[in-house]
């Protein structure tokens, strides 16, 4: 299980960083198939309750916990780390990493965490794992940022806070209109504005489907867009197309709880 990594920066304005580098450290190490990985709503309700990570861990069925912290301050990170074994509650590896708030530094961190976590456990990566782990999404760190914010305001279900993802998945976009993710981010974000809002059903299907085409574009292996089309073919009933896309996109991460 991957516990929201505690934010210690002075503003707490930054808990929407904290909490979307944990959910990307998640989902890096869900897409390994020989990890079974506790899905975000079951590690994000221990939020702020690190203490007993036995009990935690007991809790949610797992053998291992990371946890960790983030300090952002003006251009500088500082990420800490530790992976702990539930049996005894001994830790069997931490590391703190300094670095420069730039996205390739992040994702270097994400890659580093998220390998030393495999080796540790002793998880052999197949090679199109070893090449996921190393890709870096997008190299602007404020469409990172954007796309983070989104992220955890899209989870909240709240229309008010839909509305907000879907303008801050557009902002990451415009920074970066490479930025597969964003594309996926924006399609299934549509999707949640048409389920919880009252726009109309040609206009929520249409802006899914373009958000979706363009995340696969740029990149066939996005989850997110793979998904976001499994709701664009139930939303036309054309259910055979829809099982075959929420398949892929469980393929590519099977730990995807929403799918």
């Amino acid at each position: 299980a991957v516990l929201p990594f505690v934010n210690m920066s002075a503003d707490q304005n930054n808990e929407y960083f904290s909490d979307g580098l944990s959910e990307e450290l998640l989902n890096a190490l869900a897409k390994v198939e020989n990890m079974k990985v506790a899905g975000r709503t079951s590690s994000f309700k221990f939020k702020g309750q690190n203490e007993n990570l036995t009990q935690i861990g007991a809790e949610l069925g797992v053998a291992n916990i990371l946890e960790g912290s983030v300090r952002k301050s003006g251009n500088r990170l500082r990420i800490t780390a530790q992976l702990i074994r539930v049996s005894d509650g001994f830790h069997v590896w931490s590391e703190t990493y300094d670095r420069e708030l730039t996205a390739s530094d992040i994702f270097d961190i994400q890659e580093e965490i998220s390998k030393k976590v495999l080796s540790e456990l002793k998880v052999h990566l197949l090679p199109n794992e070893e090449i996921e782990l190393e890709n870096v999404p997008t190299r602007d760190i404020e469409a990172f940022q954007a796309y983070l914010k989104a992220n955890q305001l899209l989870v909240n279900r709240n229309y008010d806070e839909i509305e907000a993802a879907i303008d801050l998945y557009k902002t990451s976009i415009r920074l970066d209109p490479s930025f597969a993710a964003a594309h996926g981010g924006l399609a299934l974000a549509y999707n949640s504005q048409g389920y919880y809002g009252n726009i109309p059903r040609d206009e929520m299907i249409q802006n899914m489907k373009n958000s979706a085409d363009r995340a696969l574009a740029i990149n066939e292996n996005t989850p997110s867009a793979h998904a976001a089309l499994g709701h664009y073919y139930t939303e036309i009933n054309e259910n055979e197309r829809a099982l075959e896309s929420f398949k892929k996109s469980l393929e590519l991460n099977p730990n995807f709880s929403d799918v």
